[in-house]
């Protein structure tokens, strides 16, 4: 199994079409999963929520073989943002 994030953004919905293209299976984290193509959420595993928020992670990363953890892009700006958000997802170990 393999987690994606941010799976509706720029970088991490091409992860996934490449990851569904070689029939990987896929369980993703989307705050929205209607943003999702409806092709797509038939094929993964939806787990609603954020990526920053500590029980969403260690539901979606239960039995995950690898994750693709997408972050915002960083700048000063989000400097402390982005580190904050990763902070659960970097604590959990991928079972």
């Amino acid at each position: 199994m393999i987690v994606v994030t941010a799976p509706t953004g720029l970088v991490g919905h091409q992860v996934l079409e490449n990851l569904l293209d070689r029939d990987e299976p896929v369980r993703v984290i989307a705050r929205d999963p209607n943003r999702l193509a409806a092709g797509v959420r038939e094929r993964v595993e939806v787990v609603q929520g954020s990526h920053t928020d500590r029980d969403v992670v260690d539901k979606t990363f239960d039995c995950a073989d690898s994750v693709f953890l997408a972050a915002a892009a960083w700048t000063h700006k989000l400097r402390g943002w982005s580190l904050r958000g990763l902070q659960p997802a970097s604590e959990r170990d991928v079972n």
